[in-house]
């Protein structure tokens, strides 16, 4: 165990261990959940989490409670949403489905994903459990594949909802191309709304699908970066690597 610098110790080397340790990470916020590894019987994830805090595999029902208000025992006998972890080179990232498609894909380290999983719970009205079906394991390739070179388009089914303005913007930000920007003000003219750039600024911070619903792809009219709930390194990121390989299929 010397070889290692280890955050969060989880008793119990079992699936549970693991699960309640990563969702412990995400519900202390500033959390990036990097992998995991057995060592001596014991689960352990390293990540960005207090030192030596120890979580026991029952802890899970706790910390997902109070994520998302409900846990995997409580959610029995109704159709839930499924959320897991996946991993990507901007940090992990809490993905959740319907069966009808994708409903969340944020950044475990965001510091608003509580509300973002409130509004989850809100819009929908279904438990939140842990799991995952065939739109997080096309969303998983599909990630690999846009961060690999390989995808331009997103193709998994999409399972959005939000306030009627809120889904008229994300339905204008579905359409901005790969490598491609424009301004909060031609966002908002788009939505039908000119002056309404603060108002659509606000309903990206409340997109809970980045990267597939490309709100990176929105700046300033000056060319300058603005408010992004992943940290503007994570919106350089996004945009840097989508111009090189837009650039590259042009040469």
């Amino acid at each position: 165990m010397a070889d290692y610098d280890y955050d969060l110790f989880v008793i119990g080397a079992g699936s549970g261990g693991v699960r309640a340790a990563r969702l412990a990470a995400i519900t202390g916020a500033r959390v990036a959940v990097a992998e995991n590894d057995r060592v001596g019987g014991t689960c352990v994830i390293r990540g960005c989490v207090p030192k030596k805090l120890l979580v026991y595999a029952s802890g899970f029902r706790d910390a997902f409670k109070k994520l998302f208000g409900t846990t995997p025992g409580e959610a029995r006998g109704t159709a839930p949403i499924v959320a897991t972890i996946l991993p990507s080179p901007l940090g992990p990232l809490l993905a959740a489905a319907t069966e009808h498609g994708l409903c969340m894909l944020e950044y475990a380290d965001r510091e608003k994903l509580p509300r973002q999983a409130a509004d989850l719970s809100r819009f929908y009205g279904r438990p939140v459990i842990p799991g995952r079906n065939p739109h997080i394991a096309r969303i998983e390739r599909e990630l690999t594949e846009y961060f690999g070179g390989e995808r331009r388009e997103f193709s998994v089914p999409l399972d959005l909802k939000g306030t009627e303005f809120q889904e008229r913007v994300w339905k204008e930000l579905l359409g901005i191309p790969f490598g491609e920007t424009i301004s909060y003000e031609e966002l908002a003219a788009r939505v039908g709304n000119p002056k309404a750039q603060r108002a659509v600024g606000m309903a990206n911070g409340r997109n809970r699908v980045p990267i597939v619903v490309p709100c990176h792809r929105v700046i300033q009219k000056n060319g300058m970066l603005r408010g992004y709930g992943g940290g503007l390194w994570r919106k350089q990121f996004l945009l840097d690597l989508e111009t090189r390989r837009k650039d590259a299929k042009t040469q």
